[in-house]
């Protein structure tokens, strides 16, 4: 059952409101997180126990290129040890400094901001001797605390009620429409999580100069750069640069009619026909953009070398926007 706003016989009003409320981020620091030191101790610790191997060692019988992902910038330095291309105290001094880094305050500054919600209200009820009429509308915006997403709708609501012939026959009618537009990105909230973009707690998203610091996920960097220089896309990523692409959007649009025709037989007796019609459409975009850090592995997988030219050739037309 739908319960309907209806107004008043013989009487007219007008109502609005209006509300906003704002919130900060939580505090990332009251988090029971691992500290970078902690961390630190815990890659050294499974590095140990044999959970990570070189990623410089590969196996060229099968191998054209090396294609072992990279590690973090703790495991490389222990690694570097192993293989002498660093001594004991160049290793212990470069996790003292990793150790001491805390990449909440620019995660806080860089990717979250104040979460923002704001509500208008407006509505119109009244009538005449046999009539009724309640009209409404809303508009809302809300901005997550996730930097590049929000949300807006707007509702306008109608509710109508007639009477006939000595109030022994009812009729209402509502009408209520629903659009509703959201953009989501996930740059932030991946930088935070457990994914394989998730930040460790002593990677930075900017460095000293204010530069965006580059990450490289697929392969290690001697390799990824060595691929670039040949026409591949760049492989690095950095959640900052990621705000401004891969911004998917849905719209949705509801529509529902109803009416009920109620008739009073006898003093004990009514009969009601009721009906409703309702239509919901919804249209999402998904679109990468050619800087997009998703659509420039994505042309990267579907990119060779010809073995007769040795030019590049893209699987994947870059299209455009």
């Amino acid at each position: 059952m739908i319960e309907t706003k209806k107004g008043r016989p013989n009487t007219s009003s007008i109502n609005f409101s209006t509300n906003l409320s704002i919130s900060r981020p939580a505090d990332l620091s009251s988090l029971t997180t691992m500290s970078s030191a902690e961390y630190i101790a815990l890659e050294k610790e499974l590095k140990d126990r044999g959970f990570y191997s070189d990623p410089t060692k590969w196996d060229s019988s099968w191998m054209n290129f090396n294609q072992n992902r990279p590690l973090s910038d703790a495991l490389e330095w222990m690694f570097r040890v192993d293989r002498g291309t660093a001594t004991v105290s160049q290793r212990d001094s470069a996790l003292s400094a990793l150790a001491g880094i805390n990449n909440q305050g620019q995660i806080r500054k860089l990717l979250l901001q104040n979460a923002i919600s704001q509500q208008y209200n407006l509505s119109l009820s009244g009538g005449g001797p046999n009539s009724t009429y309640y009209l409404s509308t809303n508009y809302s915006k809300d901005i997550p605390v996730f930097r590049s997403n929000q949300s807006e709708s707007y509702f306008v609501t109608a509710n109508l009620g007639n009477q006939f012939f000595q109030n022994r026959l009812r009729l209402n009618t509502s009408l209520n429409y629903n659009i509703s537009n959201s953009i989501n990105n996930s740059a932030a909230i991946n930088a935070i999580t457990t994914s394989n973009l998730g930040l460790r707690p002593y990677e930075l998203l900017e460095d000293a100069q204010g530069n965006h610091i580059q990450r490289y996920y697929v392969y290690r960097q001697d390799v990824a750069q060595a691929f670039e220089k040949k026409g591949y896309l760049p492989y690095g990523y950095n959640p900052i640069d990621e705000l401004n692409y891969s911004k998917y959007t849905t719209q949705e649009n509801r529509l529902r009619f109803g009416a009920d025709l109620t008739g009073k037989l006898t003093d004990w007796l009514d009969l009601t026909v009721a009906g409703q019609w309702q239509r919901n459409l919804v249209n999402g975009v998904s679109l990468d953009e050619l800087q997009s850090y998703n659509m420039r592995n994505r042309l990267n997988y579907a990119t060779s070398i010809s073995p007769t030219t040795g030019s590049i050739v893209y699987g994947i037309p870059f299209g455009g926007r």
